[in-house]
């Protein structure tokens, strides 16, 4: 008996210990300038010189890392296999103080008490942070800088996943930000583009109780001239995108649905553009407009939801376009496509001859059925000429010769139909600064080649703007005196390109700047 009892006590206890046995995380081995590693990040940082890179070995390290000066740091085979945790969650994982960093290739983690981060790029310039999973940070990525880039990251159980406060003329794209508390929060931003992210499953304070959110894919607070375009916004717990207190900015070719409360919420907020999106099948509206005036709203699809209008908006194209719909070309001006429309369409235009709501041009099918050819709309033709799209380029600014108070640059457009222009701001880095930059304030008085003076920077109200010819070249001049002693200065433009009533804008400001 005691013979047939050995084999089985044997086997329980390599079973008991096959479960037991637990390997501790491997050490990440960190180069940097010298072939040994370095026992640290912060003690590669603080031995390299600018511009160097430092490379992190398969492993996790803990640490809280101050990154001061231009470095690349990077994971030898990306975030599966290289991980930073936070020692101390209530400091960021990194502290970026310095400009043109680059942080690649990590799962970064545990920057998880309030107001930690897994990133923090504090008041720098040109910095990047791609290719990086973020987990359980209060912050994924933190930006309260300018003219950085935040692209290809993956970010999920945070309490914001994107996060821009104080922050002009970034870059947030093609980012995957579900299943955190906000997406892309942004707050008191301008002139940023963010585009092909993906925002779904935002749960706000379900997450957990302390990040005390909502569950929106963007939301936007103080956040004027901002691009927002091609994002994926579905099925948050509670808003796809809010504009509050927001103005100027563009939105187009979105896609929101399936969200708990709205698709789109507009509030306090004026001449915003929405365009292009398909807000489809969200819980309460579809569209949500509170205290908003002045928005321009058109060629979106609406379907499966009512819609709250408090406010004057208009619902169409702001000048007649001409288009081709079903093989055929019209001139009419263009509104919205909303599936609860029920109306007629007696001239086959696609137009419905009645309105819907505050829709004096419904469209009758699906706006993507629409091919806008240009606009302002030339006299109708048998057999019409499709002009291409413009194609434009511009200068990096020179001074106006004779005068160093005041800059200028060239537009050049190489395409088949006109395009325009239109100033937005004009900044300039103070001098014995280096960071930071103050507003010369209101462009009003900028002019063109042909002297005319550009009094109005509202664009699609159709005023303000510059018209560059198709084929053709003009020169604008700034109207406002940049101090002798600003190290650069810079206009942030749009340019409209009479094609369906989308424009775009050039937030690279270094493009577009003068270095004394």
């Amino acid at each position: 008996m005691i013979k047939k009892l050995i084999p089985v006590l044997i086997s329980a206890v390599m079973v008991l210990s096959t479960i037991t046995v637990l390997a501790a995380p491997t050490k990440a081995q960190i180069f940097g300038d010298k072939s040994a590693p370095y026992g640290s990040i912060q003690a590669a940082i603080d031995a390299a010189e600018p511009g160097k890179t430092i490379t992190i070995g398969d492993g996790q390290t803990v640490e809280n890392v101050v990154v001061n000066k231009a470095l690349t740091i990077t994971s030898v085979h990306g975030p599966a296999k290289s991980t930073i945790y936070a020692n101390d969650p209530s400091s960021p994982v990194f502290t970026v103080t310095a400009p043109n960093v680059k942080i690649n290739g990590f799962t970064i983690e545990n920057g998880a008490n309030r107001g930690s981060a897994g990133v923090f790029l504090n008041n720098v310039v040109n910095c990047e942070v791609s290719g990086n999973v973020f987990d359980h940070d209060w912050f994924g990525v933190h930006l309260a800088s300018s003219h950085c880039t935040v692209t290809g990251n993956y970010a999920t159980k945070n309490g914001y996943a994107i996060y821009l406060g104080a922050a002009d003329s970034n870059i947030i794209s093609s980012n995957s930000v579900s299943g955190n508390g906000y997406g892309v929060y942004v707050d008191t931003g301008n002139g940023n583009t963010i585009d092909h992210n993906v925002a779904n499953n935002n749960i706000g304070s379900a997450l957990y109780p302390i990040y005390e959110t909502k569950g929106d894919g963007i939301w936007m607070i103080n956040a004027n001239s901002n691009t927002i375009y091609s994002n994926t916004l579905s099925s948050n717990d509670a808003i796809g995108m809010t504009l509050y207190k927001s103005s100027n900015n563009v939105v187009y070719n979105n896609r929101m649905e399936s969200n708990v409360w709205w698709g789109v919420r507009i509030r306090e907020s004026s001449g915003n553009i929405v365009s292009r999106n398909t807000i489809a099948s969200n819980g309460i509206f579809n569209l949500n407009l509170v205290e908003a005036y002045n928005n321009r709203i058109y060629l979106n699809n609406f379907i499966n939801q009512n819609n709250n209008f408090i406010g004057t908006n208009s619902f169409s194209t702001p000048e007649k376009m001409t288009y081709v719909y079903n093989g055929k070309q019209f001139v009419n001006y263009l509104g919205n496509h909303w599936s609860g429309y029920s109306g007629t369409d007696t001239n086959q235009n696609g137009v419905g001859t009645t309105p819907y709501f505050y829709d004096n041009y419904p469209l009758i099918t699906l706006a993507e059925n629409y091919h806008i050819v240009t606009g302002p709309s030339p006299s109708p033709s048998p057999s019409p000429s499709l002009p291409s799209t413009p194609s434009v380029s511009i200068t990096k600014a020179q001074l106006v010769p004779g005068d160093p108070t005041r800059f200028e640059w060239v537009i050049a457009n190489t395409g088949g139909s006109d395009a325009g222009v239109a100033p937005i701001a004009m900044l300039y880095k103070p001098a014995n600064t280096t960071s930071g930059y103050e507003s010369l304030g209101n462009v009003t008085g900028s002019y063109i080649s042909d002297g005319t003076t550009v009094t109005n920077i509202t664009p699609y109200q159709g005023y303000g703007w510059a018209k560059v010819p198709a084929n053709g070249v003009i020169t604008v001049y700034s109207a406002a005196a940049v101090p002798l002693d600003a190290k650069w200065a810079a206009y942030n433009i749009a340019v409209y390109d009479n094609n369906g009533g989308i424009y775009w804008y050039f937030p690279n400001w270094d493009k577009h700047s003068v270095l004394r």
